[in-house]
This record gives C-alpha cells, structure tokens and sequence, in this order.
C-alpha cells in the first residue's frame, strides 16, 4: 500500500512539471522554431495554425520575405524573418506578437520594464527617436519600449544616455524581438 501511494505522489508530481515547449522562448527556439529550423519546415511544426506571406511593396522584396503565424482563431502569434527569401532559409529573426509565448522566467509581450530588469542582465540600452532599444545579455532577446515612458527630462533629449534606473518600472514592451542566428 505505501509503494502505491509513492507511486501515485511522484506521478502527480512529475505531471504538473511539464513545460509547454511549444510557447517557450529561449536563446536558441521561440517555440518550435529553433536555430536550425527552415521556411519550408513552418508549416509542419504548426498544422493547426496559420502561415502566411508577407506582400512586401518594395524595392527589396526579392531579398526581403517576412511570414506571420497566425492561430486557429486568427490572433498574430509570431513574425518570422528568414535569412534570405529561399524556402531552405534558416528563420533569423522573430517578432514575438503573441503573450502565450514567454521565456522560462515568465517574460512575455505584456511584461513590465521592472520584470525585465529583476530577471535580466541588460547588455546595451540604445535610444532612438520614438523607442529605448534594450539588449538582454546572453539571450538574443531585444525589447523595445515607448520614448514616452520615460521621465520628461530625457524624452525629448536626443543626446541622452539612457540607463535602466531612469526607466519607469512600470513601462510596458511596445516590441519584443528574439534573433536566433
């Protein structure tokens, strides 16, 4: 009866370990989508989910391709950037779009600057005209956050060098990016 009741413990327990590799963000996947993975391979890594092509109207296009993965439901998961226009390109980059998917440390689209900042070695804050830049050191995560968030002394400097106690721990992710190559 006691070796039953270890047996019946350790199962629930391992049951409720399980991670969900498909939403996962890491330095090396978004998901099923890992460093190696190619344009060709999206399609079956997400059957029940939708991709589609970006049209790019410009003079790039050719070299330039973007895709969207779309849920069943028709909600923007993820923005995928592939090394070059070929169907056998690896993916380079990735728009996260959807806050299902996060890293091990629960940061996802509708996180927090101070999130960030508790869990994450910053590597390089850079500030453009309408957004703060943040590289996550190790990670291959880069974030962007609104100028707007920022306190009114360094808004409207463009001279600035931002550093991360000037950064409103409440600040929300305006763009999360994972590059993968």
């Amino acid at each position: 009866m006691k070796n039953i009741l270890i047996i019946v413990i350790s199962f629930f327990l391992t049951s409720c370990q399980t991670t969900d590799d498909q939403n996962l963000i890491t330095s090396e996947s978004v998901g099923l989508i890992s460093k190696s993975t190619t344009v060709n391979e999206l399609s079956k890594l997400y059957p029940n989910d939708s991709l589609h092509k970006l049209q790019l109207d410009n003079n790039l296009s050719s070299i330039n391709t973007k895709y969207v993965l779309y849920s069943k439901a028709g909600d923007k998961l993820l923005e995928l950037e592939p090394e070059s226009s070929a169907d056998t390109s690896k993916i380079a980059q990735i728009e996260v779009i959807s806050p299902k998917f996060k890293t091990s440390k629960g940061l996802n689209t509708n996180s927090k600057f101070k999130e960030v900042y508790d869990n994450y070695t910053i590597s390089s804050i850079q500030k453009t005209l309408v957004n703060i830049i943040i590289n996550l050191k190790k990670e291959g995560i880069y974030l962007a956050l609104d100028n707007e968030n920022l306190p009114d002394d360094i808004k409207y400097d463009d001279e600035v060098v931002v550093k991360s106690t000037q950064i409103p721990d409440d600040a929300p992710i305006k763009y999360f990016w994972v590059r993968l190559n």
